[in-house]
């Protein structure tokens, strides 16, 4: 294969947003309402976060690409701290992602601290880093110490999570549509949509669990992501698949979950 189809293909593969969306970090990264009467599942009980350890396989048609860990900590009384991790390779390409984020969560409203972005692997290496100032009402990029011109407000997240509001959301409501701002990996205040579409039962390499699934609401855009959360496993992500002009781009199963 010459070096051009090869170089496409990889641009394919990790070129997806399905890396910042695990936070989302998506990973979601944990980002999430309790399951309508008609889903014919229990509502859930108003509760807090809970530490955990996930382990999943990224996959592309069928082929394994890599693997992604998960993991949330509690750290103090109050403050959580959000690590996701993507690991892909294909040949001699690769490309790694880590997300973390550090907030606190006051009257169901996750508040950020700290957020990082580090990306190395093939290609040209990223990364970025805020600090969220709460008395000061300021968002500051610790590259240049300077604050970013993006106005302060509640809930005040980045893109992972950004994943544990909607986590929140789903286990204390039922609304069908969220609407979300959260700072992207550039330090950008982006808008996120997404709508509740049923219940269904997914059989993973974890095993069989039924989960909510989640879409995102994209306007003129041919790429799709969806999300699928698990209510036996307190809401985390199990599966996350994304497509463009109707093709696979990537898909994450959950392997191996363990709560702490």
């Amino acid at each position: 294969m010459s070096a051009k189809p090869l170089a496409m293909m990889v641009k394919k593969i990790t070129g997806v947003t399905v890396m910042s969306a695990l936070a989302l970090s998506l990973w979601f990264s944990n980002v999430t309402p309790a399951l309508a009467a008609a889903d014919n599942e229990p509502a859930a009980d108003a509760q807090t976060l809970q530490a955990f350890h996930a382990s999943y396989r990224v996959t592309r048609g069928g082929s394994e690409y890599g693997d992604a860990q998960r993991e949330l900590q509690r750290q103090g009384k109050e403050l959580w701290r959000y690590r996701t991790l993507t690991d892909i390779s294909w040949f001699i390409l690769s490309d790694k992602r880590e997300f973390t984020s550090s907030f606190v969560v006051r009257d169901g409203a996750v508040i950020n601290r700290e957020f990082a972005y580090k990306r190395t692997g093939t290609g040209s290496d990223k990364a970025f880093s805020a600090r969220f100032d709460e008395q000061q009402q300021q968002i500051i990029n610790l590259a240049d110490q300077q604050p970013l011109d993006i106005p302060w407000q509640v809930p005040m997240m980045d893109e992972s999570s950004m994943l544990h509001q909607l986590k929140l959301d789903l286990l204390n409501g039922e609304q069908q549509r969220f609407e979300y701002q959260a700072i992207d990996d550039k330090g950008r205040l982006d808008h996120f949509t997404f709508v509740r579409d049923g219940v269904e039962n997914l059989n993973l390499p974890y095993g069989k669990v039924d989960a909510i699934l989640i879409k995102r609401i994209r306007e003129n855009s041919s790429r799709e992501t969806h999300y699928w959360f698990a209510p036996s496993l307190n809401y985390v992500l199990v599966k996350l698949r994304q497509w463009k002009d109707g093709d696979e781009q990537a898909t994450l199963e959950l392997v191996d979950y363990q709560q702490q």
